[in-house]
């Protein structure tokens, strides 16, 4: 099945929203939330995911507290036009980098980063220059929550 021959309807809808609050809720539980058995929430959940909706489920560290405290949102730009496949190869080597976007205007890319400290990420943004990158943006959340910038 695929996501353009399902529906979705406002009860998929509320499971979904509970779903991204709590991935690991259990059926009886969602179901409770969104007014249907458990069987019922089951299987709308596993025509969602055969339909690619729901793509997986993941685990959310928070990166303070196994020793990465400091968050960065780094604003990147080419020194040279390199192929765009090229760049997400090299993000992906370096273990710090949690996510990035390609993005347009005068940044090429928004980096999250988690470190250390201070002096690594100056490391890493050291290493990043070198390899043609430029650091135009930084900005840095201390507070070690774990929610988006």
């Amino acid at each position: 099945m695929s996501a353009k021959d399902l529906n979705l309807d406002a009860t998929d809808r509320a499971i979904l929203l509970e779903l991204q609050k709590n991935a690991r809720v259990s059926f009886t539980d969602l179901g409770g939330e969104v007014g249907l058995t458990s069987p019922a929430v089951r299987e709308r959940i596993r025509k969602m995911e055969s339909a690619g909706i729901i793509l997986g489920y993941r685990t959310i560290l928070n990166p303070a507290l196994i020793g990465n405290p400091i968050r960065a949102l780094v604003s990147l730009k080419s020194k040279h036009e390199w192929p765009e496949k090229y760049v997400p190869r090299f993000l992906d080597k370096i273990p710090e980098v949690l996510r990035y976007w390609g993005v347009t205007g005068p940044t090429d890319f928004f980096v999250e980063i988690v470190v250390t400290s201070i002096t690594r990420l100056e490391s890493l943004l050291e290493r990043m220059s070198e390899l043609g990158f430029v650091s135009t943006h930084i900005v840095l959340n201390f507070s070690g929550e774990n929610r988006p910038f």
